[in-house]
């Protein structure tokens, strides 16, 4: 785990492993002006998925506070303390297992990952892997040294679409909605 988190207590039974984590940082930055602050307002249990420990299913209850923003020139007034090594902001899931959901979601089909994914012990909806396909953040290449262009009708006469690839790989780089020049 992260320096900045401490383990408080570990509970195994037949099929789950819950770990309570601890925040142990002193202070924490507001995310709109950046200024830090030691004042808590409160504090709250977030649960976490994580990746599975010997046929088990992990789950993390992290305790998380709330702390005063001090600034006065800054609209906001309390905000939750990150945690950006172990999970996003509002994420149910840790990034560890957000990584290996979006492998498996790349890899094979996301209904295929659905399925895959509750092998795993890590129940995850057919929306939930498109959802996480669609959030990932794609890496673009702009070094192709043959592309190739093609147009297609959804519709004949009234609906065509544009695709273009890459000649080498024999991949897509895109595909336009329609055939106009300005597109």
């Amino acid at each position: 785990f992260p320096p900045d988190l401490s383990i408080d207590d570990i509970i195994i039974n037949d099929s789950d492993i819950i770990i309570r984590l601890l925040s142990t940082k002193p202070n924490c930055k507001c995310p709109n002006c950046g200024r830090t602050t030691g004042r808590v307002h409160s504090q709250y249990p977030r649960t976490l998925k994580d990746l599975p420990v010997m046929d088990k299913k992990t789950v993390i209850c992290l305790q998380t506070r709330k702390f005063f923003c001090d600034n006065p020139d800054c609209n906001t007034k309390i905000f939750t303390e990150r945690f950006k090594s172990l999970i996003k902001s509002y994420a149910r899931k840790t990034d560890r297992l957000n990584k290996y959901l979006e492998f498996l979601g790349f890899a094979v089909s996301a209904e295929v990952g659905s399925i895959l994914s509750k092998q795993i012990l890590a129940d995850v909806s057919l929306d939930s892997m498109l959802r996480l396909i669609k959030q990932t953040e794609q890496t673009i290449n702009t070094d192709y040294q043959y592309i190739g262009i093609d147009d297609w009708a959804i519709r004949k006469g009234h609906k065509y679409c544009t695709l273009i690839c890459d000649l080498v790989t024999k991949r897509p780089i895109d595909i336009l909605p329609d055939r106009s020049y300005e597109t």
